[in-house]
């Protein structure tokens, strides 16, 4: 609605507020005229003042050489200060890409330098798990070394106890059958002595008279039968002794055997016992290498993501040092072409300026210049019109006037005649 008033205020008002305007318009273009008229009345009443005095001319036309030769000193001060700027903008550009090509050379060593510097840790990193590998190796030889060493002296020292003991067996061995050879040797002598007994008891027997033969044959008869009986227990003793004996030497041969077992089984199971703490410790010994070199790789592994997550922000760092180098030169360039383009365009506008002031000023020089031919065009007229004729005031005033300059260009000083010569 409000819309819809002001399209009805305005269609009533429009025709009201054209005429207003038409009438401003019009009382401005009046007041425009009427402003170039007064100004062309006053350039015409300011020129008519001009052409009417000659010290007036004169000095506009001294003001005017004057000017001619400060325009030309202005316009060479102008071509110097532009060759001076021209230069000093060369040597600032020549500045600038001199600062450039060091910062160049600068960051390229700076950058040769990083690359040195990450190579010789790669190489130090990669020089350092060499050398872990190898201390590895060489551990790994030294406990198999030891190892062989080791189970070399327990085998030394395990053949030593079976040496040992198989002497210590045969000694025993020997000991029983050197009690079993004296047993045997007793025994026989035993028998040795029983036959000489016996023989001594037939030759006695034989050397007995005969009459004791029938008293004794009771009696020998009852000793041959207890002598048999003896005799033969002592048989039987002795195959008693002699199946002892074989027991024994059975017994001996399976302790020997036993014994040999036995040291067999012990080395075997000392040997095992040796193999399981050997195993058992070398297990030890790699597990803790193992878990040592575990922790070395997980501590190179932080070491190296560390490394690498500071080279990336390092290089991050180098990125957005050099973008932003790069934005503040190229800021600083164009900056540079704006403030070369600005000052061109002033030069520019300067020279312009200059030219068409120059122009404007040669045009008023030449106008003058003719405006002062006519002068003295109407001043050697009027010079030259009848002398009968009463001067006029002014016309001596022309005649001196033109007495002067003449006198001023020829390069000779004028003083007036009295007033009374003349009249």
């Amino acid at each position: 609605m409000g819309l819809i008033h002001e399209v009805i205020h305005q269609a009533q008002h429009g025709d009201d507020a054209r005429m207003d305007d038409m009438r401003q318009r019009i009382e401005e273009i009046r007041r425009e005229e009427e402003e170039k008229r007064l100004a062309v009345v006053a350039a015409k009443r300011v020129q008519q003042r001009v052409t009417q005095s000659q010290e007036i001319r004169e000095r506009l036309s001294k003001k005017s050489v004057i000017d001619a030769k400060l325009v030309n000193l202005a316009q060479m001060a102008d071509n110097e200060a532009k060759r001076q700027a021209d230069r000093e903008l060369d040597n600032l550009w020549h500045e600038l890409m001199l600062k450039e090509v060091e910062a160049k050379k600068q960051r390229d060593v700076e950058e040769a330098k990083r690359r040195c510097l990450t190579e010789q840790s790669n190489l130090t990193i990669l020089a350092n798990q060499v050398a872990g590998k190898l201390a590895l190796e060489e551990q790994k030889k030294q406990i198999h070394v030891e190892d062989r060493e080791h189970m070399q002296r327990l085998l030394e020292k395990l053949r030593q106890e079976d040496l040992e003991n198989v002497e210590r067996e045969r000694r025993k061995r020997e000991e029983l059958k050197k009690d079993l050879q004296e047993q045997i040797l007793m025994a026989k002598r035993k028998l040795a002595e029983q036959a000489r007994h016996e023989a001594e008891m037939d030759r006695l027997r034989g050397t007995i008279a005969a009459e004791e033969l029938a008293k004794e044959r009771s009696d020998i008869k009852e000793s041959s039968a207890a002598l048999r009986k003896e005799l033969l227990a002592y048989i039987e003793y002795l195959e008693d002794l002699r199946k002892e004996e074989a027991r024994r030497n059975a017994e001996v041969d399976k302790l020997i055997e036993k014994s040999l077992q036995d040291a067999t089984s012990k080395r075997n199971q000392a040997v095992q016992r040796f193999k399981a703490a050997r195993r058992k410790i070398l297990d030890d010994v790699l597990r803790g290498r193992e878990q040592q070199l575990r922790m070395k790789n997980e501590n190179e592994k932080k070491e190296m993501e560390a490394r690498r997550l500071e080279k990336e922000m390092l290089e991050k760092q180098m990125e957005s040092e050099a973008k932003l180098t790069a934005y503040a030169k190229k800021e600083k360039k164009e900056r540079m072409l704006c403030y070369r383009k600005d000052l061109e365009e002033q030069w520019k506008q300067a020279e312009d300026a200059k030219r068409r002031e120059a122009e404007e000023e040669k045009k008023t020089y030449l106008e003058e210049l003719k405006r002062q031919e006519e002068y003295e065009k109407l001043t050697e007229e009027l010079l030259e019109a009848s002398e009968i004729v009463v001067p006029h005031p002014f016309k001596i005033l022309l005649r001196e006037c033109a007495a002067r300059y003449a006198a001023e260009k020829e390069g000779q000083c004028y003083c007036p005649p009295p007033l009374d010569e003349e009249k």
